[in-house]
């Protein structure tokens, strides 16, 4: 499917490919998905300097004019033997906006992707969704096989940046957990050594009134907890809960109070959240 549009997928949805001038609007999509993906900057080093970029292979779903799904095709070769190659092609940064997850909007986008992929001529595709998601589960049904890897290692260098990155990857995945904490009536915050920030600030909730001290909770961890919540993606919902139960336990992470009107608030809260998490 060639040309700027490609496909309506329903009413005022269209899957279209990028034209000069997305960038601003690309990376603002992208950092709301991800959560500090990166700058314009970085999305010129990554697509238009890429040696094989072709404005039609990153594909943008809109729907009344606005961004609300993006991946993109990254074409390579693969050197076999000697003069022989095969074209290989692998999805780069899959990303649905928050509120329109779960209808379907990225197996369409896939479809699209593989077709056009298929008659540019690869032989190979590849993807690195994590195990666990909604993205994950969707690649096996439609063939994708997963490739055993020799053991990865690695260390965390700047941990409050692990913690905010990982916090704000989780949050914007889990529409459930986002949904019980938009209400909350108590400034909840994380905090590492001198790095602090609250849930407001990792939902983008620029607009919500500042809570009263004397109703602030705040959730402190250590450089062990850090590591384990680097991994807390790729568990499932049992496991995520023996471990956050092991941290409290053992005291990597601690919960402080400002009052007793604030533990009274996270209590009230506190079966609805972990029931999300």
């Amino acid at each position: 499917m060639n040309g700027n549009k490609r496909q309506e997928q329903s009413k005022n949805m269209v899957i279209r490919s990028y034209k000069p001038g997305d960038e601003v609007q690309l990376v603002k999509f992208l950092n709301l998905c991800f959560g500090k993906w990166g700058t314009i900057r970085k999305w010129h080093a990554l697509y238009l300097r890429y040696p094989t970029f072709r404005n039609d292979d990153v594909f943008i779903t809109e729907k009344n004019g606005e961004i609300i799904g993006h991946e993109s095709l990254h074409f390579r070769d693969l050197a076999i033997y000697r003069d022989c190659k095969l074209l290989t092609v692998s999805l780069h940064d899959a990303a649905v906006h928050p509120h329109c997850r779960g209808r379907g909007i990225h197996n369409k986008l896939m479809e699209i992707m593989l077709q056009a992929a298929k008659l540019k001529g690869a032989g190979l595709v590849f993807c690195w969704y994590l195990r666990g998601t909604g993205l994950h589960a969707h690649s096996k049904k439609i063939g994708f096989i997963e490739i055993k890897q020799l053991p990865a290692y690695m260390k965390v260098l700047r941990p409050e940046k692990v913690l905010r990155s990982g916090l704000l990857d989780f949050l914007h995945k889990n529409q459930k957990l986002m949904n019980e904490l938009q209400d909350v009536d108590y400034n909840l915050c994380f905090r590492f050594g001198k790095s602090q920030f609250s849930i407001a600030e990792l939902l983008s909730k620029a607009d919500k009134k500042p809570v009263k001290s004397h109703k602030k909770v705040a959730i402190i961890f250590d450089e062990s907890s850090v590591s384990l919540l680097a991994k807390f993606r790729n568990m499932d919902k049992r496991q995520r809960l023996q471990q956050l139960i092991l941290l409290v336990l053992l005291r990597k992470a601690k919960v402080k109070f400002s009052s007793f009107r604030a533990f009274l608030a996270l209590a009230r809260k506190a079966v609805a959240i972990i029931g999300t998490i």
